[in-house]
């Protein structure tokens, strides 16, 4: 088995597993439950907040296909797609 740094093995694929996020996760769905989507996010602080993990989230639950509840379904083709990183419509740009 190859070497997985534990910040990704523990990674959270939904906005229930978000710690510390509250006012973010409440943002984000209050947006996906009213329809007002934006075009575009930035996700911005410092090393270790959690911005990739909720931008995976939030892409995550905009193109599940039988979301439950406020967070994505995690077993359709879509979040399978997404949890692999294979998904064509996820991009994640880093500056690294």
């Amino acid at each position: 088995m190859a070497y997985l740094a534990l910040y990704r093995r523990f990674r959270p694929s939904g906005f229930d597993g978000l710690i510390g996020q509250d006012h973010i996760v409440r943002t984000l769905t209050n947006q996906i439950n009213t329809g007002r989507i934006g075009h575009a996010y930035i996700f911005e602080g410092i090393s270790g907040v959690g911005r990739l993990s909720c931008a995976r989230a939030f892409a995550t639950r905009l193109v599940c296909e039988n979301p439950s509840g406020g967070d994505s379904c995690g077993v359709c083709k879509s979040c399978a797609m997404s949890a692999a990183g294979s998904h064509p419509d996820i991009r994640i740009i880093t500056n690294q």
